[in-house]
């Protein structure tokens, strides 16, 4: 978000990708975003400590066929109506 000025990353774990996706966006628009870690890689394995961001988590719902890009799109969806009704 802050390299990149994006208003909401997606982020999730190797491990439970398929399950497990949590949006992370800032807690008001155009507000300041602190990173409470010394480095951030890309390699961590323990979460990394942010503050001025809300999260956003979306587990998979159980069912046949069930795939999270439906309910991660849904999200994303309203995410994007809310930005636009703040008049951004």
């Amino acid at each position: 978000m802050l390299r990149y000025g994006a208003d909401v990353v997606c982020a999730n774990m190797l491990h439970d990708y398929k399950e497990k996706v949590q949006l992370v966006s800032r807690s008001s628009p155009g507000g300041g975003v602190v990173v409470l870690a010394d480095t951030v890689r890309g390699d961590a394995t323990e979460e990394v400590r942010v503050t001025g961001c809300s999260v956003r988590t979306i587990v998979l719902a159980e069912g046949p066929g069930a795939e999270i890009e439906r309910d991660l799109i849904a999200a994303l969806a309203q995410l994007h109506v809310s930005y636009r009704q703040q008049g951004n």
